[in-house]
């Protein structure tokens, strides 16, 4: 959590509203193209879980890095879909 706190600090110094922070395109590789190694889903949705916890914790807005491709939370390559938990986990955060 430290480097949310660095930032949450910085913005208090600066007057800066935390709603005004977003924490922008954070993901984990799902898999590289031309790799057969995926990541397991598990890890993807946990990842991704903390991070929105987090930075909700902090009031700070988030955006995951990609909808589709290595790190797509939907969409893999050529149009598989991918895992639903990552998806799965987005959702029940609301």
């Amino acid at each position: 959590d430290a480097p949310f706190k660095t930032v949450e600090a910085w913005a208090k110094a600066n007057g800066i509203r935390p709603e005004n922070i977003t924490l922008g395109e954070f993901g984990m590789i799902r898999q590289e193209y031309g790799n057969a190694y995926v990541m397991p889903a598990e890890y993807r949705a946990a990842y991704v879980s903390q991070m929105i916890g987090r930075a909700e914790a902090h009031g700070f807005s988030w955006s995951v890095w990609g909808y589709g491709g290595a790190f797509g939370i939907v969409d893999a390559f050529d149009g598989d879909k991918a895992e639903p938990d990552v998806i799965n986990a987005i959702r029940s955060l609301h």
